[in-house]
C-alpha cells in the first residue's frame, strides 16, 4: 500500500530526488542491521515475543509517518518500520518452519510466502484508490490499523518451543559456527540471488528497459509485474505436489535454472507480447526458489541456532535487494540490457551447479 505512494508523499516535503531515493533507502538499511539481533532475540526469548515486537513497532512507526511533518521524522519512521519489519518476518520463517514437519515444511513456507505476493499484488492498487479518494497520509493511517489487527492475530498463537534431542546439551551458538557451515552458506547465497533478481528485474530492467527501448506504458509496465508475481504465486500453489516428486534442493536446483533459461529469454524480447510470455518462465523459476531455501534452512540447523541462523540468511539476502539495481544500472551503462541479462543468466547457471555440489547427497 505504501510503495506507490511513497516517493510522491517524500517529495511533499519539498526535498530533492536524491533525499527522497533516501528517505526510501532508509528501510532496506535498517533491515539489514537488523535481522541478526532480531534471530537472535527468536532465540532467546521466543519466536512469538519477537514477531509480536516487530508488530508493534511497525504499527506505531506507520502512525508516526503519517503524521511526520518533515523528511527526517519520515525516514526515522521508515527506519523503523524496517526494523519492525526485519523482527517479524525473520521470527515467523522460524516459526512457520518449526511447527511443521520435515515432511510438509516447504508446503508450509510456500503457503505462507503466498500471502506476501498476494499483498503485492492487491496493496498497490488499495493503495492508489486510497489516496485518489482520501490523501497520502490516510495510507500510513489505513496501514497502522492493519498493524493493530496483526498484533491482535499475533497474540493468539501458540509458542513453540522446539528442545533438543534427548541427551544433547545446547551449546552458546556463534556467528561463526553458523557462517562456516557450507550449507547454510550456500542457502544465503540462494536468498541472495533471490532478491537481486526481483529487485533488479522487476524493480529496475523492466521499468527502465521498457519505457525506453520497447515504448511500453506505465499500464503495460504495471501488467507485465503483476503478472510476474502472480506466476510465482501459482508456482508456490503446485510446489506441495512437486515435492513428492522432486527433493528441496533438487527444487531449488530447478528453480535456478529455470531463472537462468528465463534470463537468457527476456534479453531477446522486442515488444510488449514477446517480454510477456519470455517472462513466464522466470516467474515460475522465480515461484520455485521462494520456500525450498528457508525449508533447508530449518532442516539444517538446530533449535537453539535457527533464530540466528535465520537472522545471517536474510542479512545475505538483503545485500542483494541493494546490489543488484546498481549492479543491473553499471552493467547497462557499460553495455547494454543484452549484457546485463546474460551476465545474470551465467551466474545462476553457474551458482545451481553449485548448489547442486553441496546438495547432491541424499537429504
Amino acid at each position: 500500500m505504501i510503495d506507490p505512494i511513497l516517493p510522491l508523499y517524500a517529495s511533499s516535503f519539498n526535498i530533492s530526488y536524491t533525499t527522497v531515493g533516501l528517505v526510501i533507502s532508509s528501510f532496506g538499511f535498517a533491515r539489514i542491521f537488523s535481522e541478526m539481533p532480531g534471530g537472535l532475540l527468536a532465540d532467546r526469548i521466543g519466536r512469538k515475543r519477537v514477531i509480536l515486537m516487530g508488530s508493534v513497532l511497525c504499527g506505531f512507526s506507520y502512525l508516526s509517518a503519517g503524521l511526520a511533518q518533515g523528511f527526517i521524522e519520515l525516514m526515522f519512521s521508515r527506519m523503523v518500520i524496517g526494523c519492525g519489519s526485519a523482527l517479524m518476518f525473520t521470527a515467523g520463517l522460524v516459526y512457520v518452519g518449526e511447527m511443521a514437519t520435515k515432511v510438509n515444511r516447504t508446503r508450509f513456507m510456500a503457503r505462507y510466502q503466498s500471502t506476501f505476493f498476494i499483498g503485492g499484488i492487491i496493496g498497490p492498487t488499495i493503495g492508489g484508490l486510497i489516496s485518489e479518494r482520501f490523501n497520502l497520509r490516510t495510507n500510513f493511517f489505513v496501514s497502522a490499523a492493519f498493524s493493530a489487527i496483526g498484533i491482535a492475530l499475533a497474540l493468539l498463537i501458540k509458542e513453540y518451543k522446539v528442545s533438543p534431542k534427548p541427551g544433547k546439551e545446547s551449546h552458546p551458538i556463534s556467528v561463526l559456527t553458523i557462517v562456516k557451515d557450507v550449507r547454510i552458506m550456500t542457502l544465503s547465497v540462494s536468498c541472495l540471488l533471490l532478491f537481486l533478481l526481483y529487485s533488479s528485474v522487476n524493480g529496475t530492467i523492466i521499468p527502465l528497459w521498457g519505457v525506453e527501448e520497447l515504448g511500453l506504458n506505465s499500464l503495460q509496465i504495471g501488467f507485465l509485474l503483476s503478472l510476474s508475481s502472480a506466476i510465482v504465486l501459482v508456482v508456490l500453489t503446485v510446489i506441495p505436489r512437486l515435492e513428492k516428486i522432486l527433493r528441496r534442493s533438487s527444487l531449488l536446483v530447478t528453480g535456478l535454472i529455470i531463472c537462468s533459461i528465463g534470463m537468457f529469454l527476456i534479453s531477446f524480447a522486442s515488444n510488449f507480447l514477446s517480454l510477456s510470455v519470455f517472462l513466464i518462465p522466470f516467474g515460475v523459476g522465480l515461484g520455485l526458489v521462494q520456500s525450498a531455501p528457508f525449508a533447508l534452512l530449518i532442516d539444517y540447523t538446530k533449535p537453539e541456532e535457527r533464530g540466528l541462523a535465520m537472522g545471517i540468511f536474510r542479512t545475505v539476502g538483503d545485500f542483494g535487494m541493494l546490489v543488484g539495481p546498481m549492479m543491473v544500472g553499471f552493467l547497462m551503462d557499460i553495455g547494454s540490457v543484452f549484457i546485463s541479462f546474460n551476465v545474470l543468466a551465467i551466474a545462476l547457471g553457474v551458482f545451481s551447479f553449485l548448489v547442486w555440489r553441496v546438495f547432491r547427497r541424499p537429504e
